[in-house]
């Protein structure tokens, strides 16, 4: 009898024990619950004021999250369009098996991103095989003790490591800073300083590293970009990364949010070969912690605005004025906390504006949503809301990010959204002034030792179809070995448009020609994105007019050209040419001029 007693005691305490366990990874519905795993997990959380938790992630990444009920407040709260039906997807009842034959999973890549921070993709070498650039570890607890690992597709569909960056720890972003037509890729290097007894680590600097020449990685380092926080003595988080010309000076502008207190612009200097500070907004002015952007020209002024949202669900846009010259142009706020999910569609419903999309999460009377409010103008430096996304039964902590693209190539965007174990995606259903949304589809982590740290979606194949790669770790008790991994699903044909589809390029780019010296051929390669009227002209060094390449109308897309410096006449001498094109549109002109060499 006692023996039975003892059993029966133990099998109950077992079964706690995992029930505890199974309480412990319950997918958002205990907030508390949440704040316990993510302690279980080596974070650190502190309660910085009234319901305002700082949470630090062994990785580096902090983020300042609301955790109370949602309270309405009137305070700068928007002005709505008449009336507007909100598209409510209950994620907790939702049926995903309607939409699993979509996409299929095509196969396990051995690294991953961050919280927050998904692996980023692309084709850097320009041979038809695109990377994944993502952190490969050998211990969760150590995170210190990394390498960015560049994993690329081979002519079989599988993954090969070809390359590593040694001590690095986040890639960051894929841009052709210094206007050469290559991309540079910025990443962010080790950790530097510790912290606290816990092994805590601050962040350290953002290097930018070049390609040695057009067919090859962007293997060497170009420089360094580090940033100071002030009053502090500790190099600033910088999150949110984003590159462009905002002031149309022809020199790439840099956006990111600093310690998110921060907004800051920078512009490349192509002499010091670096980021020379150019404007910096500090957010507490209106609220604190702002984070994220949504980037364009929205209320049609021909100024680009930048958006963010703050941990109360506060909005501030910043304006371009001119060159080097910005100022915040409108204020308002969302009935969400933590508006920190943002991005932008065109003109969905086709009424002439843009919509800007500004998600966050927040607890309403106990029940966790991820509520996203479409905004578009109502007039100059003025904004109101004009549609609503809610998302039950989520809150982020692990997973937050947004992508605007074509997914099955029907000429209207769908939105990709990661948002912690769920993986949307959203198809408008509306009509004009009417913003509509249905789930086009949905993927949902039902492992409850897996936990996803965001997602993006790729056309890996190159033939218009867009895979999604999600970044994923799995946890185990020991609190080592916790394996880093993204898994890749790809589309159905039936559902994904036609194969071998043209993709239309984003914008205009005039890539460097190749070889580059030459003699006496090279190739020239460049991209547009709508129907234009090209011309493509050679300069000697003193300016004269050598040759014209082309000068006709194209379709949208990527075409090459090929110059032979022979055929221009035997008297050509070796030395430096430049190479201009013009692309005109009914929409807008761009001009690029890139330098070459002949060498006889």
């Amino acid at each position: 009898m006692k023996t039975i007693l003892v059993v029966l005691i133990l099998s109950i305490f077992n079964l706690c024990k995992v029930t505890a366990q199974k309480k412990l990874y319950t997918p958002l519905s205990k907030r508390l619950n949440k704040i316990a795993r993510l302690k279980a997990e080596g974070n650190k959380i502190t309660e910085v004021s009234k319901n305002i938790y700082k949470i630090q992630y062994r990785n580096g990444k902090t983020i300042y999250k609301n955790l109370g009920d949602y309270t309405p407040t009137e305070t700068l709260k928007l002005s709505k369009t008449a009336s507007f039906d909100s598209t409510i997807i209950d994620l907790t009842t939702i049926d995903t098996s309607l939409y699993s034959y979509k996409y299929k999973f095509w196969c396990r890549v051995p690294v991953s991103g961050w919280q927050y921070r998904p692996t980023r993709v692309g084709d850097i070498n320009d041979n038809g095989y695109p990377e994944i650039y993502g952190p490969q570890m050998k211990s969760y607890k150590s995170p210190w003790d990394t390498s960015i690992v560049v994993m690329e597709m081979n002519k079989y569909g599988n993954f090969d490591s070809i390359y590593a960056y040694k001590n690095t720890i986040d890639t960051k972003t894929i841009y052709d800073i210094d206007n050469d037509g290559n991309d540079e890729i910025e990443i962010m290097s080790k950790y530097s300083k510790r912290v606290d007894s816990a092994n805590f680590y601050e962040w350290d600097s953002y290097l930018f590293f070049k390609k040695p020449n057009h067919f090859s990685l962007a293997t060497g380092l170009s420089f360094t970009f580090t940033k100071i926080a002030p009053g502090w003595p500790n190099n600033s988080q910088l999150d949110y990364h984003y590159f462009g010309d905002w002031d149309g000076d022809n020199l790439t502008d840099y956006i990111f949010i600093e310690d998110q207190l921060y907004i800051d612009i920078y512009e490349y200097g192509p002499l010091s070969d670096n980021f020379d500070s150019v404007y910096s907004y500090y957010t507490f002015q209106n609220d604190q912690y702002y984070s994220g952007f949504a980037i364009g020209d929205f209320d049609n002024d021909g100024r680009t605005e930048f958006f963010a949202g703050s941990v109360h669900g506060k909005v501030l846009s910043i304006e371009n004025k001119g060159v080097h010259s910005y100022a915040p142009n409108w204020q308002g706020s969302v009935e969400t906390y933590n508006a920190y999910l943002l991005t932008q569609t065109n003109d969905l419903d086709g009424n002439g504006k843009k919509e800007i999309w500004i998600g966050g999460d927040a607890f309403y009377k106990g029940v966790a949503k991820t509520r996203i409010t479409i905004l578009e103008t109502n007039g100059n430096n003025s904004y109101q809301e004009v549609g609503r996304i809610d998302l039950i039964g989520v809150f982020s902590f692990d997973a937050g990010n947004m992508q605007v693209l074509d997914v099955d190539n029907d000429g209207k965007d769908e939105v990709m959204i990661c948002i912690d174990g769920n993986v949307i995606i959203l198809k408008f259903a509306g009509s004009k002034n009417d913003q509509k949304y249905n789930v086009f589809y949905i993927k949902q982590n039902n492992r409850p030792d897996i936990s996803y740290y965001g997602a993006r979606m790729y056309d890996f194949k190159d033939n218009g179809q867009y895979g999604i790669i999600i970044s994923e770790v799995q946890f185990n008790s020991t609190g080592n070995n916790w394996p880093f991994f993204s898994d890749i699903y790809y589309p159905d044909s039936t559902i994904a448009g036609i194969k071998n589809k043209i993709v239309k390029p984003n914008s205009y780019m005039l890539f460097q020609n190749y070889p580059n010296p030459f003699n006496p051929e090279t190739k020239i390669k460049f991209s547009i994105p709508e129907l234009s009227y090209v011309t493509v002209n050679v300069y000697n060094i003193l300016g004269k007019e050598i040759n014209t390449l082309t000068e006709k109308k194209y379709s949208p897309g990527t075409y090459y050209l090929n110059w032979d410096a022979g055929s221009t006449g035997n008297s050509l001498p070796s030395g430096v040419y430049f190479i201009k094109l013009t692309a005109k549109s009914n929409k807008s002109q761009f001009i690029k001029t890139i330098k070459t060499v002949l060498l006889k």
